[in-house]
């Protein structure tokens, strides 16, 4: 075992975790986040809760990704692989945070949603429904994605503006998974099209 149940929290059914051995960036004695069981962190790997992050329901933190902040991981959503959560972000429902991707500030991943490769979502975004951010794909500002979109390799979606909300049926969704050549003229179709949204 990696880490042991702590104390409770004063008024939730969440007990801090406390690291019994050093790995990854964690030493012996260190005091985490919040979780609701050991279903919630694995013993296995670097995975680790921080901080005032909880973890709780029937989610799930492990291999090597890392929770902190003010983070919340709830309902049956997974965040693995090498990915980072923290900020004051909420990933929940059934969705899934992987491979080296990052969340974070007050960013929403939620439903049947999934975030992976190198992704980042931060700021205000919401990443919904059956929509997928992978690769390099950057989204922040006031950005909603929803239904069944696909964000890919090089893609930066944003606005500092009044809310966007993107769906399949604006940007198209690939038969299958979408290819490197293809990726690029994708992202400018993305661009694009969100730049006449932000003129008007």
């Amino acid at each position: 075992m990696k880490y042991t149940l702590g104390e409770k929290h004063p008024s939730l059914d969440l007990f801090r975790v406390v690291a019994l051995k050093d790995f990854g960036n964690v030493k012996a004695g260190d005091v985490g986040g919040w979780v609701g069981g050991e279903q919630n962190l694995s013993q296995d790997g670097t995975a680790w809760v921080s901080e005032n992050a909880k973890v709780f329901d029937m989610a799930c933190v492990y291999e090597n990704a890392h929770v902190h902040g003010k983070a919340k991981i709830f309902d049956k959503a997974s965040i693995s692989g090498s990915a980072l959560v923290f900020g004051n972000a909420y990933v929940y429902g059934n969705s899934r945070v992987y491979g080296k991707a990052n969340v974070f500030d007050g960013a929403k991943i939620y439903q049947d949603a999934r975030v992976f490769g190198n992704a980042m979502v931060f700021e205000l975004a919401r990443v919904a429904g059956g929509s997928v951010v992978c690769r390099d794909a950057k989204i922040h500002g006031k950005v909603r994605l929803y239904g069944d979109s696909w964000v890919s390799k090089g893609s930066r979606i944003f606005s500092n503006k009044g809310w966007v909300e993107l769906t399949d049926e604006e940007i198209g969704v690939p038969s299958e998974p979408i290819q490197p050549h293809e990726a690029i003229l994708f992202a400018r179709v993305i661009q694009e099209m969100l730049k006449v949204k932000n003129e008007y």
